[in-house]
């Protein structure tokens, strides 16, 4: 017998429903649960910048959260220590960060956010200490006599109408060292040659820019111009353009400040959306948070320290029929109706999805290695004593003698290219921090600690040329993210030659909803500005709240409707009043976005007796395109009812037969009968 369609409706979401064919009201009222309800609206996965700036939305939009997070601290991959007490995840006004640091002006999303916790920013020059950034975000002032670094330059890139009032920096080439404190300066202290290939390399890179869309992380699709970029590695691009070890190494120390990583490993395509704007913009190295970045998630955690459950690595997360289900490694289980999962690639890959997650997600996230970066901080209890020497702190480097540089092969590369001034807020201590990355790191980390600290403390006594930088004895604070389990490097990622330019890859990056409700956010995987920086974090956090709080919307409303039809549709088909017993199965096919125009229509796909009549109902939503004229299933739900009559009605002594009509209904059927004579 075929299947008997009784009912069809209208809705536009997330608005009420247009009309019911039928309207019987079910005396249950609201829509039943299922019997194993959910605990909360939206699980969390990571307590990092991303999650917590997804959780904090969330709950202004009234939805219940439960945060779970691998390691013993929230803050991902920012972490503050105190250097006047040495403890970590402190927010306090000595504290210095070992991860994530710098927000530019252009990044409204982590500074707007500082504001509606209360979080002060200051200029990290300490120029004009203290000085909070106003409420409309101020752009750095610049007239047209005030110089731009050259594209190579990676040092602290502070606002240009502040470079009058810095100290000298520090240049090292080779046994020469010398003091600059403005681009033309720098430029004279370098060779003529060295300068010139730098600017020819620079034209290069422009002139490659001028084929990536302006739209940048948005493009729509890969072109043979992408892909072409994509092809090469920013150092077989730039390399042949290149003669002097000065200029080679200063592009080499300029890719370590983007990429923490050698240029060999890093696609042409990454950088040059880099280089043309797409990431960030503005003096990336203008404003610190006062109290650490870690300020940011710890100060959203501190009014929600219930929902937040450290050390509690998810093993396993399933999304199905009855919502989300995720399992720790301490087997304790939670439940929610969606999912927002956050952390690095080698995180995300270390959970069991149910169903799997996709093979070109898989892969994507596999062809995402981690930075190398590790920050070690010298602190002096005596302050900043540089300063008496007219020096800001910031020392760089593209050549050293022997003792400070690598071993061979790789001996004309410095170990030291990159330091500066990274006092706290306070200015009570004095702090300088150095970069050790990529190839630098990797050597310096095989060295024993007492070795590592004797190394800097030399290295800064050169660099300042005063014997205090021993003799004021330092202690030291060092952090290396790659040997942390759940981040494996810092402080994000970038990617390899040919992944950008794969359209399955492509797809797979621009897509956030990763299984049905299960949504990926995250700086690595930030479709926009501030890819890679704090900024990307929390504008990817905010965004994955927004879709989870307007699917949980238009799903809420779709299931409610999808009970109603059916209800309606076994009244109908009975004529007596059906009682609700449990939905079945519930299936996602295709999201349902807000504003998306959707059809409900309900079928009965089986009756039986069973002690007494039993209508199972099917309730199929699709998405109407009136333009096409098409439509596309997006759910399927399942609902059982049970024909049990008020004492005014009399219970029917058989009920009209139905069995499936569809290979796929039958088989949705027999599923239905396993788990009853279960």
């Amino acid at each position: 017998m075929s299947m008997v369609a009784v009912g069809q409706i209208l809705a536009r979401f997330p608005l009420a429903l247009i009309a019911l064919v039928v309207g019987a009201k079910h005396a249950e009222g609201a829509l039943p649960q299922p019997p194993d309800a959910v605990v909360v609206d939206v699980l969390i996965v990571g307590a990092g910048q991303a999650g917590m700036a997804a959780a904090h939305r969330l709950l202004a939009l009234g939805r219940s959260v439960q945060i779970l997070e691998a390691t013993d601290h929230v803050g991902g991959r920012t972490r503050n220590v105190d250097v006047s007490t040495g403890q970590l995840d402190a927010v306090t006004d000595d504290v210095i960060e070992l991860g994530g640091t710098w927000l530019s002006p252009e990044h409204s999303a982590a500074l707007a956010l500082c504001r509606e916790l209360g979080i002060e920013v200051y200029n990290a020059s300490f120029v004009s200490s203290g000085s909070a950034v106003p409420e409309d975000a101020p752009r750095p002032h610049t007239s047209g006599s005030e110089e731009a670094w050259p594209w190579w330059f990676w040092g602290s890139d502070y606002p240009k109408d502040q470079t009058h009032l810095l100290k000298n920096t520090v240049f090292h080439d080779g046994v020469r060292r010398f003091l600059f404190r403005t681009p033309s300066e720098l430029l004279a202290g370098l060779t003529r040659s060295s300068v010139q290939e730098l600017q020819m390399a620079g034209k290069a890179i422009d002139d490659a820019i001028a084929n990536v869309s302006d739209s940048c992380w948005d493009a729509g699709k890969v072109t043979a111009s992408w892909r072409h970029l994509d092809e090469e590695s920013t150092w077989s691009f730039l390399n042949g353009k290149l003669s002097s070890q000065a200029s080679k190494q200063a592009l080499r120390n300029c890719i370590h400040n983007k990429n923490a990583q050698e240029p060999e490993a890093v696609s042409l395509l990454y950088n040059l959306l880099s280089f043309k704007g797409c990431n960030s913009a503005g003096p990336d190295s203008q404003f610190r948070v006062r109290g650490g970045t870690q300020a940011i998630p710890m100060t959203i955690a501190a009014g929600m320290r219930d929902k937040i459950a450290l050390g509690s690595p998810v093993q396993m997360l399933q999304s199905g029929s009855t919502g989300i289900i995720a399992r720790t490694l301490n087997g304790t289980e939670y439940r929610a109706r969606a999912a927002i999962v956050t952390g690095p690639p080698p995180a995300i890959l270390g959970i069991n999805f149910d169903p799997p997650l996709r093979a070109p997600d898989a892969q994507l996230l596999q062809r995402m290695p981690r930075r190398t970066s590790l920050k070690i901080a010298a602190v002096y209890r005596q302050g900043p004593w540089w300063r008496e020497l007219g020096l800001q702190g910031d020392i760089l480097a593209t050549a050293l003698p022997k003792e400070f540089s690598l071993p061979e092969p790789d001996s004309e590369m410095p170990l030291f290219v990159q330091c500066l001034d990274h006092s706290p807020f306070s200015q009570r201590l004095g702090v300088i921090v150095c970069f050790m990355e990529g190839r630098q790191n990797l050597h310096f980390m095989s060295l024993a600690a007492q070795e590592q600290q004797s190394l800097l403390t030399a290295f800064l006594q050169r660099s300042f040329n005063d014997s205090r930088a021993e003799t004021f004895q330092p202690s030291f604070v060092a952090l290396n993210w790659a040997d942390q389990p759940y981040a494996r490097g810092a402080y994000t990622g970038f990617f390899p030659p040919g992944v950008l330019s794969i359209p399955e890859y492509w797809e797979a990056f621009r897509e956030m909803e990763k299984a049905p409700n299960v949504f990926l956010a995250g700086a690595d995987y930030h479709r926009g500005f501030g890819n890679g920086y704090i900024e990307g974090a929390i504008r990817d956090g905010l965004l994955a709240a927004e879709r989870a709080h307007a699917r949980l919307l238009s799903s809420q409303v779709g299931q409610e409707q999808a009970y109603e039809l059916a209800f309606s549709t076994a009244y109908k088909f009975a004529g007596v009043h059906p009682r609700f017993v449990e939905i079945g199965e519930v299936t996602f096919l295709k999201p349902v976005e807000v504003g998306d125009l959707v059809t409900l229509t309900g079928s009965v796909m089986l009756t039986y007796t069973k002690v007494r009549p039993q209508v199972h109902v099917e309730v199929i939503a699709a998405v109407l395109s009136p333009e096409e004229k098409s439509s596309e299933i997006t759910n399927t739900f399942t609902f059982q009812f049970e024909l049990r009559p008020s004492k005014t009605q009399v219970l029917p002594t058989s009920i009209k037969r139905v069995f499936p009509s569809t290979l796929g209904c039958a088989r949705r059927t027999v599923a239905i009968m396993d788990r009853h004579q279960r």
